[in-house]
């Protein structure tokens, strides 16, 4: 049961269920769903990344956000993926996918693997990100930073999500 100052997020072990379900799928899909998960970024700054914006020496991403930018960390492996799917593209990295298509792509994933009970979608990656994060370790501050927010709120619930699984 869900607790009301708690957040749904994935285990481990269901993350790479749903990675492996993504992985039999479009390169694309597997690259957003990797993306999502390793970096703790939203769905529309996502969208939004452009081929410049990765640096794959520094192994970070630069999301843009209204007129502020901040340099997120991204894991070796997905950055092995992203370099896969950008050989054929320009611009943006994700221009052809729709928010909504790659919802009901991670909808259809998550029922793929047969044991994730809840509906999967990018805020659930986000938030599997920030709770593993802060179960390793990290500390409010540096979370709100590395996501970019403001809302209190938001990491209180990850706070607490996190002393709950440990």
């Amino acid at each position: 049961m869900k607790a009301q100052n708690t957040i749904r997020f994935l285990e481990y072990p269901q993350l790479k269920e749903l990675f492996n379900a993504a992985s039999k799928d479009k390169l694309i899909y597997h690259v957003m769903c990797e993306m999502l998960y390793s970096s703790g970024i939203t769905m529309d700054e996502l969208l939004a990344l452009n081929i410049d914006d990765i640096d794959f020496l520094g192994e970070v991403i630069c999301v843009r956000k209204d007129e502020n930018k901040r340099h997120v960390p991204i894991g070796s492996s997905c950055l092995m993926l992203l370099e896969q799917h950008m050989r054929g593209c320009t611009g943006k990295l994700f221009e052809d996918i729709p928010a909504e298509e790659f919802s009901a792509k991670l909808t259809e994933f998550s029922k793929a693997t047969g044991i994730i009970d809840l509906p999967v979608s990018p805020q659930i990656l986000r938030d599997s990100f920030s709770v593993h994060m802060v179960c390793n370790g990290i500390d409010p501050q540096s979370l709100k930073e590395l996501l970019g927010t403001e809302d209190d709120d938001y990491i209180k619930k990850v706070v607490q999500t996190a002393k709950l699984r440990i």
